[in-house]
């Protein structure tokens, strides 16, 4: 592997063009809503390189969000905590690769810890994206990748991010709805939660982004109200159940969820939603993928940066501006998340009411 090779866009278009770039392995091993993030650029790499297979690396649980992809012909899979990995960056999907003759490595977040698997799957070209963010530093997430990606020839479209379920979701969401006398709604979906909700109960980087229980309670009884039915809380940790159990203690009322289940199942679920309500975390961005109306709670991060993506079910933010926000790291703790707190239920319902409004319009 050359090191010209390694960034050299022309050289790289030349090589697919000669016919010598035939499979392409892209790289994202993070969370959820990280993985979304790069749906918009998955699909312009396919409609610029139609003729490439393409591989995808990442963790097991964030595998989920390329499930049914169609512009993905196989996921492999690294465990960065294994001891091959963390002595020497190696996973045992490096064979795999090898064997599948990956010709062009294209990671969406740059790591040098990688280094050693590229040389493992002597893949002959390994693009590193540059410009991320250097068309506007407040540009979105989605929007920073294919910017680093615009050297290759990808251009951007007027879609949005994409998560897919199939028919069996579909069916399973539309019994569960049905046990609840919901088939014709309204569908108010819940999920309270945030990655590693029990750390983040605990005091970890994620608290600054929980609404209280006592919120989420009071919400639940004014929609209780409003609609005759419940809400539907969502779910998939342990933190995120227990979380919800708080909620249903405190409001003294039985609450349907929606837990333990699949990305994909909660993709069906929020599809058929008339409303869905979250923080700054992955559901957040399945909603986008799917056009639910959310209502996105925001604190300590920025949603310009990771919010609402072309949500064309229509999406509101509610942020309070106050002096600490933006919060100025993530490892930075707080003992006092009034970012968070501030934000009332009376905010939230006010913007429930526009998409229940629009929805009782003939």
């Amino acid at each position: 592997m050359h090191e010209s090779q390694m960034s050299d866009p022309k050289t790289i278009i030349e090589a697919y063009e000669a016919g010598r770039i035939r499979r392409i392995l892209l790289i994202r091993v993070s969370r959820v809503g990280d993985l979304i993030f790069t749906t918009p650029s998955i699909r312009r790499l396919k409609a610029r390189f139609p003729k490439a297979e393409f591989h995808f690396l990442t963790n097991a649980y964030s595998q989920q969000v390329l499930q049914g992809n169609p512009h993905i012909s196989r996921v492999h899979l690294m465990d960065r905590k294994s001891i091959g990995w963390r002595l020497f960056g190696l996973t045992p999907a490096a064979a795999a690769l090898r064997k599948a003759g990956i010709d062009l490595v294209i990671p969406f977040r740059w790591r040098n810890e990688y280094k050693p698997l590229f040389k493992k799957i002597e893949a002959p070209f390994v693009y590193r994206l540059t410009n991320t963010g250097a068309t506007n530093e407040s540009s979105h997430v989605a929007e920073r990748l294919l910017d680093g990606l615009a050297p290759l020839g990808v251009e951007p479209d007027d879609r949005g991010m994409e998560v897919f379920f199939g028919e069996d979701e579909k069916r399973a969401v539309d019994e569960f709805l049905a046990r609840l006398g919901l088939e014709k709604g309204p569908v108010v979906v819940l999920h309270p939660g945030c990655h590693q909700t029990r750390k983040a109960r605990r005091g970890g980087s994620a608290a600054k982004r929980i609404w209280p229980a006592a919120h989420w309670a009071e919400l639940v009884q004014h929609l209780h109200r409003k609609n005759g039915s419940s809400p539907i809380l969502t779910g998939f940790s342990g933190g995120d159940i227990a979380g919800n159990e708080e909620i249903c203690r405190i409001s003294g009322l039985y609450i349907p969820q929606f837990t333990g289940g699949s990305l994909n199942g909660l993709a069906a679920l929020l599809a058929r939603a008339d409303a869905f309500v979250c923080g700054d975390t992955g559901p957040l961005h399945v909603a986008s993928a799917v056009s639910a109306p959310t209502v996105a709670l925001f604190g300590p991060s920025r949603p310009e940066v990771t919010g609402p993506y072309r949500n064309r079910g229509g999406a509101i933010v509610l942020q309070k501006q106050i002096e600490c926000v933006p919060c100025k790291g993530n490892d930075i703790k707080c003992s006092d998340n009034k970012c968070m707190k501030q934000i009332s239920v009376q905010d939230v319902c006010n913007s429930l009411s526009q998409f229940f409004e629009t929805r009782t319009q003939p």
